[in-house]
C-alpha cells in the first residue's frame, strides 16, 4: 500500500494506480475503503474514464457506487474503443450485480456476438475466449459456456503465464460458479490462493461473483483462512 501511495503522488491520476489501490483494499475484504479511493480521486481524473477502466480491467464494476455504477451503464461501445464485446460483458456483470438479470441477458448476448465475431478471426485468443465463455454462462447456455472456459484456460494455462493464464483460470471459477457447478469453480479457486495471484479469502468473503458458494464447505474453509 505505501509502495502506491508514493506512486499516487506523483502520478494521482493514474487509473492503474488507483484500481491498483482499490485492489490492496479489497484483497483485505474492506470494501468501504476501497470505494473510498474512488470517492477522492482527484478531479482531473475524468468520471466516465474511471468508471470504464474499473468495469473493464479486472472486472471490478461491483466496487462502484450506485451513481458510478449507473453512469457505467449509460456508456456506450466507444467508452471502450468500439470494441462491442468488452462493452457488452462489461454493462452485463454490471446489470447482473444489480439484479437485473433480464437486461444482463440482453448485454450479453450482445457480448456473444462481439466476441464470436473477433473469435472468427483470432481462434486461439485465449483472453477472449475466456470472456465468450462468460457472456454465454450469463446467457443460460451452460454446456457451452464450460466448455468455452474450458478451452481458454487450455489455451494459456497459469502454469505457462501466471498473469493473464491465472486471470482467465479465474474467469473460469466464475463461468462454473454462474453454471452452478460449485465443486468445479472450487477446483479452479483453490489453487490460485496458493499461487501468486491477487485474490485472497478475504476479498472471497466480499466478491458477488461469489455469493453464489457460500454455505458450500469448500468455499467456507477456503475464506476462513488468512
Amino acid at each position: 500500500m505505501a509502495e502506491t501511495d508514493r506512486a499516487l503522488k506523483i502520478a494521482p491520476a493514474n487509473l492503474d494506480l488507483i484500481e491498483n489501490k482499490v485492489m490492496l483494499h479489497l484483497a483485505q475484504g474492506d470494501l468501504e475503503s476501497a470505494r473510498g479511493v474512488l470517492r477522492s480521486v482527484p478531479a482531473t481524473v475524468e468520471p466516465t474514464g474511471l468508471v470504464a477502466y474499473l468495469g473493464n480491467y479486472w472486472d471490478l464494476a461491483w466496487v462502484l457506487d450506485d451513481a458510478q455504477q449507473q453512469l457505467l451503464l449509460r456508456l456506450t461501445p466507444s467508452a471502450f474503443d468500439g470494441d462491442r464485446g468488452t462493452w457488452g460483458i462489461v454493462l452485463a456483470q454490471t446489470y447482473y450485480f444489480r439484479g437485473d438479470r433480464a437486461r444482463a441477458k440482453i448485454y450479453a448476448d450482445t457480448a456473444r456476438i462481439g466476441f464470436e465475431q473477433v473469435l472468427a478471426t483470432v481462434p486461439n485468443d485465449a483472453q477472449r475466449r475466456a470472456f465468450y465463455a462468460l457472456a454465454l454462462a450469463f446467457l443460460g447456455r451452460k454446456s457451452e459456456a464450460e466448455a468455452e472456459g474450458e478451452r481458454a484456460t487450455a489455451l494459456l494455462p497459469a502454469s505457462r503465464d501466471n498473469y493473464i493464464g491465472s486471470y482467465i483460470q479465474h474467469q473460469l471459477a466464475r463461468v462454473y460458479t454462474l453454471t452452478g457447478n460449485p465443486e468445479k469453480a472450487m477446483d479452479e479457486l483453490e489453487p490460485l490462493l496458493k499461487s501468486n495471484y491477487y485474490l485472497s479469502p478475504a476479498w472471497l468473503r466480499i466478491d458477488p461473483n461469489f455469493a453464489p458458494l457460500k454455505g458450500n464447505p469448500r468455499f467456507e474453509r477456503l475464506i476462513a483462512t488468512k
